[in-house]
């Protein structure tokens, strides 16, 4: 009996936690850009020098872009040059590609339902993609980090960045069935960490065994990014190990998530086991030798 080859799309802002949570994922994927933490376009050079075997392709800005605040201007301009030092006198990154039409091609190509999309940043692209064309049909899964759950009234960074297209995004009757949503409640570091000792425990064998896991440290020796993107990462490689409710929801205009009768009922991440698979499942991801390849389709 033949099986369907199953693909990744990842869509990232290039976050630290985003940064580990593509480390951890081992299956063939493309990368896409989308402005939030980094714009469109520093996100893509800088994945380009941690991740040079993977196809990477620029995607959109969120109207935000215009008006970046000082906090997140200061993050923009310390990050790569703390992160990159191996990287200086590389070569200057190659021209990108159009992420819709890297998308697009790559979606035409495949077979339905065998593309999985794991979204790490604000879903600008997503929303764009989707009402452009009729080729759902071909995604089988969709993973969002983002959003608040319900019960917490504290806008998540993804969605606040771009309200405007996670409301699209969610309001997609053709997408609804295929979307997960591992919000920042269930995936926040105090979700993470059963004790204070444990977790310096897993920082020291990870950093000791792993450069990249090191080298991500060395920018934040706090460890806060093996919360957010990573545990999305971890619940769409092992659903296995999710809980889940179904909620019906809308964004409102700040992106604060809340329940209303009128809204799509979202499969929304209730409880992620995380003990001891989770800081296990990292260890091994990033220690291994595996080397993270485009998908030939």
């Amino acid at each position: 009996m033949s099986t369907t080859t199953t693909s990744w799309i990842i869509d990232t802002d290039a976050g630290m936690d985003d940064l580990l949570a593509i480390q951890c994922l081992s299956q063939p994927c493309i990368l896409t850009t989308v402005g939030g933490v980094l714009s469109a376009s520093h996100a893509a050079d800088t994945l380009q020098k941690l991740f040079p075997s993977l196809d990477i392709a620029i995607g959109l800005d969120s109207p935000n872009e215009n008006a970046v605040p000082d906090w997140l201007q200061q993050y923009r301009s310390n990050t790569v040059a703390s992160l990159l030092p191996a990287t200086q006198g590389l070569p200057q990154s190659p021209p990108f590609s159009n992420a819709w039409t890297m998308v697009r091609n790559h979606l035409l190509q495949s077979a339905e339902k065998s593309v999985n999309l794991l979204c790490l940043g604000p879903l600008t692209n997503v929303a764009h993609w989707f009402t452009q064309c009729g080729l759902s049909i071909k995604i089988r899964s969709i993973w969002i980090m983002g959003g608040n759950h319900p019960h917490h009234q504290q806008p998540e960074f993804n969605f606040h960045w771009d309200p405007r297209a996670a409301q699209t995004v969610l309001q997609m009757k053709h997408l609804t069935d295929k979307i997960y949503l591992v919000t920042a409640c269930v995936s926040s570091r105090e979700q993470l960490i059963p004790t204070d000792d444990a977790f310096a425990e897993f920082l020291e064998r990870t950093q000791r065994d792993s450069e990249f896991f090191r080298r991500l440290l060395e920018h934040d020796g706090s460890g806060h990014f093996v919360s957010y993107d990573p545990v999305c990462a971890f619940a769409s490689q092992h659903p296995e190990h999710v809980g889940s409710e179904t909620i019906p929801l809308q964004v409102q205009v700040d992106g604060l998530l809340k329940r209303d009768s009128s809204g799509p009922g979202i499969r929304v991440a209730r409880k992620i086991s995380f003990q001891p698979y989770y800081f296990d499942w990292i260890y091994a991801q990033t220690t291994t030798k595996h080397s993270i390849q485009s998908p030939i389709v």
